[in-house]
């Protein structure tokens, strides 16, 4: 778990880390796809990760948001949808 934490508050937008301000919630199946099949086709080594609730402004300061534990509630479960779009199994 702290490693996700250092992740969180060091890491920078790359093939490997991509922030996004809101939670993909139930009308962002279509971009959750899209942000999943583009990491999974990136040229990176290891495990990839999709940071919810953090961004960047136009200096390039991270910026932290809360993100309401609802758009987590398993609508649509994030795993099984990839599974069910996107082969081979992620």
């Amino acid at each position: 778990m702290k490693h996700l934490a250092r992740l969180v508050q060091s890491a920078t937008p790359t093939t490997a880390v991509q922030f996004r301000k809101n939670a993909y919630g139930k009308n962002g199946v279509q971009s959750f796809l899209r942000d999943v099949l583009a990491m999974a086709n990136a040229a990176v080594e290891g495990p990839r990760y999709i940071v919810t609730g953090a961004d960047f402004d136009a200096r390039g300061r991270k910026r932290l948001f809360g993100v309401d534990r609802d758009d987590f509630s398993g609508t649509p479960a994030y795993l099984p949808l990839a599974n069910e779009h996107i082969e081979p199994p992620i």
